[in-house]
């Protein structure tokens, strides 16, 4: 940083009666602030000099002496350039004045507890040196240093000499990427450049001092919507390809004839025995059953809601008042009849006559809700549209250019939305959807051998249910194209994934969102990112105070377009929480409470965690706090905790 900007700090210097050490670590504390989204208190470590406390001991003594203080930095969302570097210098101030009181002292009176290779205070350091001699009898010249380790995770080094400042930063590399590293000094640079351009009495405006572009992303295609539901999709197809196997099992097969006779067939049952009723729950543990209801609901414009077993159980007897008015169709007898209408449809029946039921939908109508879990331990469901849910197929389709030579499996609990993709994909494509025969199946080998037996090319699953095919011998024989999502996808097991197959995608979307929100083709395992959202949706990311945060930083991410869900069923408090408005393109979004960096180098996400303390195993939300509060109602349990466990 060259001579010009040194004199801009000079002048903030003189009209604010501060220091140079003072402008600069004032800049240091906001960087840190806005890189790491952060609107809480933090500890920052800095130095300050000894020597003239010591001034007769110290005389004979050459080099630096100094004492590691502690800051306590408290970021503001709204402050001006003069209020934040006073307000800095005069915290800086009072800590000088204790500069010579013991560090380990303190840490010793605190009772920190030590953790080895990690310093028990303050992770980060800043190092403030000026480098400028009044005699003219001593050169000075700057030497490079490294270090093979640290005790801290970051070390900054500002030297200022007469006509520059240097910035240097020593950092684990275990915690930090070079790019990461790199960005950071860029924002330090740019909040340097942003106080020194503007009067000090100036509002600072974070997104105007950031280095890089807002991180918003958008889908690389936006392929066109032809029709107006997924059911008119698979209609056409019906239309065109009626000979053609539609869905196979184990022990049986439907061409698209077939299994339009079906639909009609069950539609017309559905009409007689539930007319008047637009919301209907479905319950099979006939998987063929079950795929045949949705798709006679979704024709007849009925809304369906997956129930499996487990879910009623816990479902309908808190929400009583709700199920009394909503029919569930089943093939199997429930204990929780008293609380709602179960009916029950028989095993085999044919119609001599039905009539052609025609219904025009509408594409913003809801198509399904299906259940999520909840931070209370209550259940929610999620609303999704028609439009929602062929967008989210259609791009599919285009995506990875299903033919209709395709054999597509389906596997997944109806309990998960990502389900439906397996079910829909394949028939909206005039391709074949290889069904496993029961929800409740658990049976990995036989789901092995009916990969095989019916040479599945397109296998979608949770990394949990990847890790077992792995390791229960599966090698991919059949040369399927893999998709992998519903948990974090680690690049152990991308790099496994990789070898027994050609094509590997990690997928990424809440419920929230309809199915999967991001796309990511996986080329080198080594690097697994979430990729750029798919048709009609865009991404952005904030920081904690709901403001768009720059490409090469950490925050939530959000997610807009078609696929937002219109909300959670019955629960108003529940959706105003998370569904937002987004500030730049006046439209809802989704905030998915997942935590985010964006890479500056390629401009794609990494997942990094949660904001709250929600996880996930197998693919299913689980809420840690969900947990404490049943064991808590537990009686003679005073207390619970629950941690995570790898």
């Amino acid at each position: 940083m060259q001579k010009n900007l040194i004199d801009k700090l000079k002048n903030i210097r003189t009209t604010l009666n501060v220091t140079m050490f003072e402008i600069i670590f004032s800049a240091f504390i906001n960087s840190i602030s806005f890189y790491y989204n952060s609107k809480e208190p933090f500890i920052v470590g800095t130095a300050f000099s000894t020597r003239d406390t010591y001034l007769d001991e110290a005389e004979s003594l050459f080099g630096p002496l100094f004492n590691l203080a502690p800051i306590v930095a408290k970021p503001k969302a709204s402050q001006s350039i003069k209020s934040l570097i006073t307000k800095t210098a005069s915290v800086l101030r009072k800590a000088e004045k204790h500069k010579i009181y013991s560090l380990q002292n303190l840490i010793s009176k605190l009772n920190i507890k030590r953790i080895p290779g990690k310093h028990p205070l303050f992770p980060i350091i800043f190092v403030w040196n000026e480098t400028s001699l009044s005699s003219t009898n001593l050169s000075i010249k700057n030497y490079s240093f490294s270090f093979n380790k640290t005790e801290f995770d970051l070390i900054c080094y500002i030297t200022k000499s007469e006509n520059t400042l240097d910035i240097k930063v020593s950092y684990a590399k275990e915690l930090f990427s070079t790019d990461k590293i790199n960005y950071f000094i860029d924002i330090i640079a740019s909040t340097l450049n942003y106080i020194t351009s503007y009067p000090v009495n100036k509002i600072i405006d974070q997104y105007e001092i950031l280095p890089n572009p807002i991180s918003r992303f958008y889908p690389e295609h936006n392929y066109e919507i032809k029709n107006d539901t997924v059911y008119e999709l698979i209609l056409d197809k019906i239309t065109k390809y009626p000979d053609k196997t539609a869905i196979v099992t184990a022990s049986s097969t439907l061409t698209y004839r077939e299994l339009s006779e079906k639909i009609d067939a069950f539609s017309q049952l559905i009409d007689s025995a539930c007319k008047e009723n637009t919301v209907i729950a479905v319950n099979f543990s006939d998987r063929l059953k079950y795929v045949i209801t949705i798709l006679s609901l979704l024709r007849l414009g009925k809304t369906f809601i997956p129930l499996t077993n487990e879910q009623i159980k816990y479902i309908l007897p808190t929400e009583k008042t709700i199920w009394e008015s909503i029919p569930i169709l089943t093939d199997t007898y429930h204990d929780e009849s008293k609380y709602a209408n179960f009916c029950i449809l028989p095993e085999n029946f044919i119609l001599d006559k039905y009539n052609d039921i025609k219904t025009k939908i509408n594409p913003d109508k809801i198509a399904y809700k299906i259940y999520t879990s909840g931070s209370t331990g209550q259940p929610k469901a999620v609303e999704i549209t028609h439009k929602s849910l062929l967008n989210v197929i259609n791009d599919f389709k285009n995506r990875l250019n299903i033919t209709t030579n395709a054999r597509i499996l389906s596997h997944t609990s109806y309990s998960f939305d990502i389900s439906l993709l397996e079910i829909l994909l394949p028939l909206s494509a005039a391709a074949t959807c290889v069904l496993v025969d029961k929800e409740d199946s658990k049976d990995i080998h036989a789901l092995i051998k009916l990969i095989n037996d019916q040479s599945c090319d397109l296998i979608q699953a949770t990394p949990s249910v990847w890790r077992v095919l792995l390791s229960s011998g599966w090698k991919n024989n059949t040369n399927a194209r893999l998709l992998s999502g519903g948990e974090k996808l680690t690049t152990k097991l991308a790099h496994e994934l990789k070898e027994v197959t050609s094509e590997l995608w990690n997928l990424y979307g809440p419920t929230e969102t309809t199915i999967w929100s991001m796309a990511s083709l996986i080329k080198d395992p080594s690097y697994v990112h979430l990729g750029q959202p798919i048709s009609n949706t865009y991404c952005y990311v904030t920081n904690k105070a709901g403001f768009p945060s720059a490409i090469g930083s950490y925050g939530e991410l959000n997610i807009g377009g078609i696929g937002v869900a219109n909300g959670y069923w019955l629960n108003k408090n529940a959706t105003a929480a998370t569904f937002i408005n987004d500030p730049l393109n006046s439209s809802r979004a989704y905030n998915t409470g997942d935590i985010v960096w964006t890479n500056p180098s390629d401009n794609t996400l990494t997942f990094i965690g949660r904001t709250d303390r929600q996880v996930k195993r197998n693919g299913i939300r689980i809420d840690l706090a969900e947990v404490e509060q049943a064991l808590a109602s537990i009686k003679h349990i005073k207390q619970a905790a629950v941690i995570t466990e790898k």
